[in-house]
């Protein structure tokens, strides 16, 4: 008989100080926080909302009781996780490594001085919180640079716990992994909430619908379709949908990146070529830092990857024009 499997409840942090208020962000950020803004006012009540949600889709689920609240160990994520655990009951949060995805995490690492301070008890409501974060940061590091680590940091997480159902609050970047993981499309909202569990006889994770109390494995049943080939392709169409077919602009070739924003984490055999014509698989993203914005893109060969929205323009040649050299373009006849 298998193992009876664990629930998870995702969750993307609150609305967080610095990109709603840079005055107030400023007076407050010093060298070993500036990656760390807190949560603002409306932060916290977007939290406690989402807190209250979770409840009331779990409340006669049948599902296994609520037994722990993990957390990425940022202010803005530990804050929405306290503010969640007050809703449903739960007197600590667990800081884990593992759930600390953000970009700035996989540019300077997740134990690095910039994540090493405890919370404040304004910060956890008043709740408490063990530290140091559960986890090896030296392997945290590590999978932070593959295309589906945090995945596999969810996974690890879940398999110590058998017939319960957890929370974990992270950070868009690993949200957007997941949902691609599951080839759905990334989006922005503040607590945001997605809803997995975890197969320990498979060792995977699964998406899990509350509403339908269904599952699906490795690919969702209702992933996007590419649009058809006669919608309109102009760039600000298709950016506006996120969804369509553009071409990479330019001379220079481009990388793929794994997370907007973050260089040096490059998708294996991503490489665009100028002038490829590669789909469009979500609306513009802003970036950490200023990189700008990205989309997230995938090529004909089924790899995916982010790329920025500058150096995309509208597919202006057939698909079987681009493919072919350009002296093959040039001889073609005319229509």
């Amino acid at each position: 008989m298998g193992r009876k499997p664990t629930f998870i409840v995702l969750v993307r942090h609150g609305e967080r100080l610095d990109e709603v208020d840079r005055y107030a962000w400023q007076q407050m950020r010093t060298h070993d926080n500036q990656y760390d803004p807190p949560l603002t006012k409306t932060g916290y009540k977007q939290s406690t909302q989402a807190g209250k949600k979770i409840l009331k889709q779990l409340e006669g689920s049948g599902l296994p009781s609520l037994s722990t609240i993990y957390s990425s160990p940022t202010s803005r994520t530990m804050g929405t996780a306290a503010a969640i655990a007050k809703q449903v009951s739960i007197s600590q949060v667990v800081p884990a490594y593992g759930l600390n995805c953000c970009a700035a995490a996989k540019m300077t690492g997740v134990g690095s001085r910039y994540f090493c301070s405890a919370p404040t008890d304004d910060t956890l409501l008043g709740l408490a919180a063990p530290w140091p974060p559960v986890g090896d940061p030296t392997e945290i590091n590590k999978r932070n640079r593959s295309d589906r680590g945090f995945v596999q940091s969810i996974q690890e997480l879940a398999s110590a716990h058998e017939d319960e159902t957890l929370i974990m609050v992270s950070h868009r970047e690993g949200i957007w992994e997941v949902l691609q993981h599951f080839g759905l499309r990334p989006h922005k909202e503040y607590c945001s909430t997605h809803y997995l569990w975890y197969d320990h006889d498979t060792q995977s994770i699964c998406i899990w619908d509350p509403e339908k109390d269904t599952h699906r494995g490795e690919k969702a049943d209702d992933a996007p379709s590419p649009p058809p080939r006669s919608m309109p392709s102009d760039l600000a169409s298709v950016l506006s949908r996120g969804s369509g077919r553009l071409a990479l602009k330019g001379t220079e070739g481009r990388a793929l990146w794994q997370t907007p924003g973050v260089r040096g984490l490059w998708v294996k055999d991503g490489d665009l070529h100028p002038g490829e014509i590669i789909e469009v698989c979500s609306s513009p993203q802003a970036s950490e830092g200023d990189e700008g914005d990205f989309v997230l893109v995938r090529k004909d060969n089924g790899i995916e990857g982010w790329t920025k929205v500058k150096n995309l323009s509208s597919a202006a040649l057939p698909l079987d024009c681009v493919r072919r050299s350009i002296p093959e373009v040039l001889k073609a006849p005319a229509n």
